[in-house]
């Protein structure tokens, strides 16, 4: 191959590199704009869920872990499920969503999916639902 050419290929890729960089970048920029998502201790939780009118309380843990104890007034929605995103999405997108799980884990990958949904506000409690026991 001559010179020319390499270096011709070599900017070609640098100048796709940047570019899709910036576009992402900027995605992420608006996306932060939009959503608040926040990890929250219990006291911080249960001022929030108080000063919300129509709080949805979402809890990602299994139906059996669900039934051993829950949060008041949660909706069990299994992270584990093939359908967890498309229950999630029938949410209400704009009104505040509380998630918590066993300890933090899932909750924190069901904000993650549910930001690249559109929900708007997100709080996951601090520890789940150990912390809260």
């Amino acid at each position: 191959m001559n010179k020319p050419l390499l270096l011709l290929f070599i900017l070609g890729l640098t100048f796709n590199a940047c570019s899709s960089q910036t576009e992402k970048s900027q995605d992420t920029d608006d996306r932060a704009a939009i959503v608040t998502s926040q990890v929250i201790d219990q006291s911080t939780w249960e001022s929030k869920i108080s000063e919300s009118e129509t709080p949805q309380i979402i809890d990602v843990r299994t139906p059996e872990e669900h039934s051993e104890g829950h949060l008041d007034n949660a909706l069990n929605i299994d992270f584990y499920s093939p359908e967890f995103k498309s229950l999630v999405s029938e949410l209400d997108k704009d009104r505040p969503v509380f998630v918590y799980c066993r300890s933090g884990g899932r909750s924190a990958k069901a904000c993650d999916i549910m930001e690249e949904e559109g929900f708007q506000t997100l709080f996951d409690l601090k520890g789940g639902y150990l912390a809260w026991k």
